[in-house]
């Protein structure tokens, strides 16, 4: 599970509560990657370092976001995109959302789910539910409609819950085609190259780490689209032929 959100979203504190532990704590702009049982099941959660706006977010916070993806490789089985209840959702906030979403692809989002998140001691009340659901309609949209209510006072049956639309939506995407249903599947990285740069990350740092992850994904990605160009000509060409045929 990689958790991705703003700056005091709340993403340490649903990391602690999905684990049950409390030695869960972010560490100055890295990912945190931490393993625990869960309903009789092995889950790994990483946890990245909050954004700012579009213009603010720092180079390093944008390469440790890219870079979290290798962290758990063949790569996440779920994005859990944080809001806490109450939050505006301004426009400026909904735009750097979908901008730092989709630093990983954007394919991103048929992995992602938006998890609520509440602090307080009270539940939280249908109409406040559905007043946060309105204002995220635009994020929820891009995501499926996927969300989840986690209230961290009151979280047990929630977590088990969570859990169920997360296999939900792995499954999803497994009969879409997907391998295992996971992200780094889905946008290519091949698992060698998640292997070397997990020992980039753990030799040579984060920075140098995620440097790696970007210049391949981007080779990977020129890759893809000059198979794909290539296809479409073959395409177009075989148009004109049957084109000129006709004639």
């Amino acid at each position: 599970l990689l958790l991705l959100g703003r700056v005091g979203a709340g993403k340490s504190t649903v990391a602690k509560t999905i684990l049950g532990r409390d030695n869960f704590r972010s560490e100055g702009g890295m990912c945190v990657k931490k393993q625990g049982e869960v309903a009789g099941r092995t889950v790994t959660v990483v946890d990245t370092p909050g954004w700012d706006t579009v213009k603010y977010t720092s180079t390093h916070i944008k390469q440790e976001i890219k870079n979290s993806v290798t962290l758990c490789p063949p790569g996440p089985h779920a994005l859990l995109l944080v809001v806490p209840m109450g939050d505006p959702l301004s426009s400026a906030e909904r735009k750097a959302i979908r901008y730092h979403m989709e630093l990983l692809s954007v394919r991103a989002w048929k992995f992602t789910m938006v998890l609520f998140v509440s602090e307080a001691e009270e539940k939280c009340t249908s109409i406040e539910q559905n007043q946060m659901i309105d204002r995220a309609k635009s994020i929820l949209a891009k995501c499926g409609d996927r969300h989840h209510l986690l209230e961290c006072g009151n979280s047990p049956s929630q977590i088990a819950e969570l859990l169920k639309k997360i296999d939900a939506m792995v499954a999803e995407n497994s009969v879409a085609g997907a391998q295992h249903g996971t992200l780094g599947a889905c946008i290519g990285i091949p698992i060698g190259i998640i292997l070397a740069v997990l020992v980039s990350y753990a030799v040579r740092g984060a920075a140098t780490a995620a440097r790696d992850i970007s210049i391949t994904v981007k080779a990977e990605e020129n890759e893809s689209q000059r198979r794909e160009e290539g296809a479409d000509f073959f395409i177009d060409s075989r148009k004109s032929k049957r084109f000129d045929k006709d004639q």
